[in-house]
């Protein structure tokens, strides 16, 4: 039972309390119109819970979309460019249901405020993972190494990006 003068001390054998019993926990105990909740209760942790569903749902989605893909591509054995992206996109979902689920937590606002806050931080996320996108050019857009017989202006050129 959390609170800083504990109700349960000052019990004495045959005083008269009333016990709030939900589904077999115990969730407030009350003496003389003093009451005392306790936080153990059948609920659990709402807003982590949620995160957790919502961090179910991303990763899923992505499953589906992915092994849909890798079927449709199995002869050419490689995934083409958006699985990796949704991927990145999923990452992404999953980093964004921690901090909803501490604020839904920390608030005390529930489950429709951690689900509200992860919709709201998902464009978010997504544009992060866009920009980077943007400015990736991938690993196969940067011109061979000079020749060994290369003069080292060359090297030089190559090793700062300008070919």
């Amino acid at each position: 039972m959390n609170d800083e003068d504990p109700l349960l001390k000052q019990l004495r054998r045959g005083d008269h309390i009333t016990v709030t019993v939900w589904r077999d926990y115990t969730t407030a105990v009350t003496k003389d119109g003093v009451t005392q909740e306790s936080s153990d209760t059948p609920e659990g942790l709402p807003e982590f819970q949620t995160a957790f569903a919502l961090d179910l749902l991303a990763v899923g989605g992505y499953g589906s979309y992915a092994g849909a893909t890798a079927i449709r591509h199995a002869r050419q054995r490689s995934l083409p460019g958006p699985v990796a992206l949704w991927g990145r996109w999923t990452v992404g979902a999953v980093l964004a249901s921690l901090p909803a689920g501490i604020v839904g937590y920390e608030t005390a606002t529930g489950p429709v405020a951690v689900v509200l806050l992860w919709l709201v931080l998902l464009p978010v996320v997504w544009l992060m993972v866009e920009g980077r996108e943007r400015h990736n050019r991938g690993r196969h857009s940067r011109r061979p190494a000079p020749g060994r017989t290369a003069d080292t202006a060359a090297w030089l050129r190559y090793l700062q990006g300008r070919s």
